[in-house]
């Protein structure tokens, strides 16, 4: 009896032991992504449990919220794009590199979610993609669970502690890095061709998100980090046999042509619309070369506030170097991370600019001091690494030889580079704490896995801090914006998303465009710096574009060339290359920019151009109304043509130019003038927008004339009139202007962007090809039935080099 109670109690016990022990394998593949995930909450609390949003990175308010939330509702709509009939008069969307157009993260976000809650759970996604996705890469590279978990907290950390988390921009090149690395490191170590062309998908659709965040870093960076660790990657796999030379040249000729191909839908509008946008002058001529930092500045990674990754981080990153079995793929990391640092440094990113051309190299050198985020990624991953190097470290000495590099570097660095003692305080801590814990880890390895906790205690304390300063904290070293804390939101993103009587009345009919006019607040960033609730009624750095109304004014780095030149012809004052306003507007700007209605301070309005009347009141602001608004077309039977650009815009910013009685013009119409018509006979249009990027036009006109459509001129216009396919020219240097004979006419005009659809379909046949070629070599393999695979389909594992330690 008791012996069968005994062996029934075994069997029993038996039997549920594989549920414990599944258990506790699942506890402990969720512990690090939950560490992490918990982590990041921790320091973003105020966006996930309240409706805030800030303004404490001046393009939160003025760029990415207006621009994402039209992204997202026209997505919901079920539109692509075009035309962005809100800012700057109208503008290209969907071909604009930071518009957020196949930014899958943004589309799914902003078209799922209301505008204000889409902003927030995506500004805390950005560090979770980038401590999941460098956990996800340091997991593929063999890494135990507590190793890949230290590299995945100290990138989102460090991300979510700075302002880097709020440049959204920079954000998504940063967390889209290690996602594309671990795809990569996945296709090329695959035992079999079609799982490596099903990598190899993932691995450009990752690139693709690492430029779809910022253009120039993102393209640098993102191909940089491809091409260093795929050669060194490869050359691993072929060493070790597991891929063969022949086997080696055919993958890496796949991976390098399927990048660009797979993100076509991307690229080709990009590279149709930028020839024709302000950046085509080269930031030399738009504003002089800018973005390079002082030689010292990776010293604020360890001086918190801020881009702070850790006393642990360093001293870990400096260990990497201990394992034999990841050294190669250490190498690679370190050599990304000092390429991104070069680049930084003022000489380096001007001479490499030189080496690709004056306007590419300019383009270069402006966001070349950007490339830090290469630094950052490094470090994170490296850190990781020497994790994983002193747990497998077999020995006390072993152990201490690793720690010296780092600790070195954590004693002298900073205080002889000059960094404010007092921000050294916390490295100093976490960094006794964790040599102390490393080392006596050697007799009971249990007690590694308390790195991450503290970890994430070192960085969340960062965080924490840098929110509780009420100003940036400068540590004593030269170093960029970017790296400072990141304070708590400010914003109630009810009360900004909340209309008023200006922007009622402006929305209640069609009466053209309007403006903020405040010339007293004007710099030469425009209204940038005014973005305080006390600001928010001038409807100013294109908050009026939240709520469909249509601003001559703007906040945007890539605008059409015509527009941007016209502006600064039209003041006098100077202004950012990627700032446009008008503090002086002529009445030649309000009529062929068709503003009818100006936004001024209610207590010292400033003189107006032209008649208006106060129509409305919100807070500190009054709404003018002009007594004699413009309509949108007009129907001018008298033009003249000149030879060049540049003259006609010379003759329409000359004093005593009418815009209502004389079209200028760079081509001819094909038409013959009847000569000066009086007022009464100049004819007349109606103008019925359909949606965003489409009109009709209807004229009435008893000769032949020019119907004068006040809205920007760009290529991708297109026209027909009674059916018929007509030209739009260039009219007044900046709007559109269209040809048409004596008689009644009806005008179809539309915004065309043939790039976005050959882009996607580039996109999707691409895919279906490596698609249909990983199922076709599959069924190939299945029919051959061979049981011995060659080495090009062998697993391409690696051994971790021992047992991972249990939780």
């Amino acid at each position: 009896m008791k012996t069968a109670t005994r062996g029934r109690a075994t069997q029993v016990t038996s039997s549920k032991e594989p549920g414990r022990v599944r258990l506790v394998r699942v506890a402990g593949a969720m512990a690090g992504p939950l560490l992490i995930v918990g982590a990041v909450l921790v320091v973003y609390r105020g966006y996930v449990f309240h409706d805030v949003l800030t303004s404490r990175h001046v393009d939160m308010l003025a760029y990415y919220l207006p621009n994402d939330c039209f992204l997202g509702e026209t997505l919901r709509a079920g539109h692509i794009a075009l035309w962005n009939p809100s800012t700057l008069s109208g503008t290209p969307f969907a071909a604009d590199p930071l518009s957020g157009w196949m930014n899958l993260p943004a589309m799914l976000t902003f078209a799922a979610l209301p505008c204000g809650h889409a902003m927030r759970f995506f500004i805390v996604a950005q560090p979770l993609i980038a401590g999941l996705g460098m956990y996800w890469f340091l997991r593929g590279e063999s890494l135990f669970r507590i190793a890949a978990t230290v590299g995945g907290l100290v990138l989102a950390l460090a991300v979510a502690g700075s302002q880097v988390g709020l440049a959204l921009a920079f954000a998504g090149v940063v967390a889209w890095l290690p996602v594309m690395l671990g795809a990569e490191s996945r296709c090329l170590r695959a035992g079999t061709w079609p799982r490596r062309l099903g990598w190899c998908i993932l691995t450009a659709l990752a690139w693709g998100q690492v430029v779809a965040s910022h253009l120039p870093v993102g393209i640098v960076l993102g191909t940089i980090a491809l091409v260093v660790y795929g050669v060194v990657r490869i050359v691993v796999e072929v060493r070790a046999g597991r891929l063969s030379g022949a086997g080696s040249l055919a993958l890496g000729a796949v991976v390098i042509v399927s990048v660009p191909a797979v993100n076509l839908a991307y690229l080709l509008p990009r590279l149709a619309f930028l020839p024709r946008t302000s950046i085509s002058l080269g930031y030399d001529q738009l504003q002089g070369l800018e973005g390079h930092f002082s030689p010292g500045w990776p010293l604020k990674l360890i001086a918190p506030p801020g881009v702070y990754v850790g006393a642990v981080a360093i001293v870990l990153a400096f260990a990497a170097w201990g394992s034999k079995r990841l050294r190669p793929i250490v190498a690679a990391l370190t050599v990304f991370g000092v390429l991104g640092y070069l680049l930084t440094i003022r000489g380096v990113d001007e001479s490499f600019g030189r080496l690709v051309g004056s306007r590419a190299g300019s383009f270069l050198a402006h966001n070349g001091g950007r490339c830090l985020f290469a630094v950052i990624v490094s470090v994170a991953a490296l850190a990781g690494c020497g994790m994983q190097a002193f747990v497998e470290a077999d020995s006390l000495r072993r152990r201490l030889l690793l720690l010296v590099p780092g600790v070195v570097v954590l004693l002298i660095l900073p205080l002889s580079a000059g960094v404010d003692p007092a921000h050294l305080l916390l490295p100093a801590v976490a960094g006794a704490i964790v040599v102390g814990l490393l080392l006596a880890s050697t007799g009971r390895p249990v007690l590694a896995m308390a790195v991450p906790l503290l970890v994430a205690a070192e960085l969340t304390t960062n965080a924490l801090v840098g929110q509780a300063s009420p100003t940036p904290v400068d540590v004593g070293i030269r170093y960029p914006g970017l790296l400072y804390q990141q304070q708590p939101p400010d914003v109630d993103v009810a009360a900004f998303l909340r209309n008023g009587p200006i922007v009622t009345l402006l929305g209640s009919r069609d009466g053209g465009r309007f403006m903020g006019f405040d010339p007293a607040a004007a710099t030469n960033r425009g209204y940038l710096d005014q973005q305080g609730p006390g600001s928010w009624g001038m409807l100013a750095n294109q908050r009026g574009s939240l709520f469909g109304l249509e601003d001559v004014q703007g906040y945007l780095p890539v605008q059409l060339i015509r527009y941007w030149t016209f502006v600064r012809a039209a003041t006098a004052h100077r202004l950012d290359y990627n700032a446009d306003v008008f503090p002086d507007p002529s009445p030649v700007v309000l009529d062929l920019l068709q503003v009818n209605g100006l936004v001024v301070p209610t207590s010292d309005p400033p003189p107006l151009p032209l008649p208006a009347r106060p129509v409305a009141h919100e807070g500190a602001w009054t709404l003018e109304r002009l007594e004699h608004p413009f309509p949108r077309v007009s129907v001018i039977p008298t033009w003249r043509v000149v030879a060049t650009e540049d003259q006609a815009l010379r003759a329409v910013t000359a004093p005593g130019f009418d815009p209502s009685s004389t079209v200028v013009l760079e081509r001819s119409p094909g038409l013959e003038p009847s000569g000066a018509q009086p007022p009464s006979r100049a004819g007349s249009a109606t103008y019925e927008p359909i949606g965003l990027q489409s009109a009709r036009i209807s004229v009435t006109t008893p000769c032949p004339a020019i119907v004068l459509v006040r809205t920007p001129f760009d290529q991708d216009w297109h026209a027909s009139v009674d059916g018929q396919p007509a030209r739009v020219l260039a009219a007044d240097y900046v709007v559109q202007g269209i040809p048409v004979p004596a008689g009644n006419h009806t005008i179809l005009l539309s915004y065309v962007d043939p790039s976005v659809g050959y882009g996607l379909a580039g996109t999707a046949a691409s895919i279906g090809v490596l698609i249909a070629a990983a199922v076709a070599l599959g069924v190939r393999t299945r029919w051959t039935g061979s049981s011995h695979p060659s080495p090009d389909d062998r697993s391409g594992t690696t051994d971790a080099g021992g047992t991972e330690p249990s939780v």
